[in-house]
């Protein structure tokens, strides 16, 4: 199992880089939407979901500071 660790969130186009994430034959990508939340990335989140139509996991999540 290949995982990309947030490193998508710093990303300037995050949907082309979920592309050649896709490419490196990765499994599962952990993302907060390139937001400080995944509840705040949300949209972003939906879009990476509906953009990779199945081929990779995302995985939403990252630390929320209560």
């Amino acid at each position: 199992m290949r995982v990309t660790l947030l490193a998508i969130d710093v990303a300037v186009n995050i949907l082309q880089s979920v592309e050649i994430v896709v490419s490196l034959g990765c499994d599962r990508i952990l993302t907060s939407g390139g937001e400080a939340t995944a509840l705040e990335g949300t949209l972003m989140i939906r879009k990476m979901i509906e953009h990779t139509a199945g081929r990779i996991t995302i995985v939403p999540g990252k630390k929320n500071h209560c």
